[in-house]
């Protein structure tokens, strides 16, 4: 089996937001940088993912023990010139930063303006 068709975790960051981005292909846009390529880890019923040496030290550092880090997906979010499913790794900050902001304390926001939120944030643009 080649090396390609083992499964593996592609790893890019967006170049403005700094958002992690992996992917199960490689995604081609020119706001992510391509890092670099790992396998998953088996471990009994679980897979496991590291992220490559090569990010820089303050992105490594989402990575330590005790930190949370939110998986952010969409059932559309796939690249159709190459079959690419991907998501986004984010901290604490930058998923709160995605969050809708109420104008008065008892104010709701509804799933359309979190959906606005998340896709009109500088990292998710443009398109795929």
């Amino acid at each position: 089996m080649e090396n390609e068709e083992r499964p593996a975790v592609h790893w890019q960051i967006e170049k403005n937001a700094k958002f992690i981005v992996i992917s199960n292909k490689p995604i081609y846009k020119p706001t992510y940088e391509f890092i670099n390529r790992t396998k998953i880890f088996c471990e009994g019923d679980n897979q496991k993912i590291r992220p490559p040496d090569e990010f820089e030290d303050s992105v490594l550092s989402r990575f330590e023990k005790g930190e949370h880090l939110f998986y952010l997906m969409y059932e559309d979010f796939e690249v159709e010139k190459t079959g690419a499913r991907y998501a986004f790794l984010l901290d604490n900050g930058q998923s709160a930063e995605l969050l809708p902001t109420k104008s008065h304390p008892n104010d709701d926001f509804d799933d359309d303006d979190l959906r606005k939120g998340i896709l009109n944030a500088p990292g998710f643009l443009p398109n795929l």
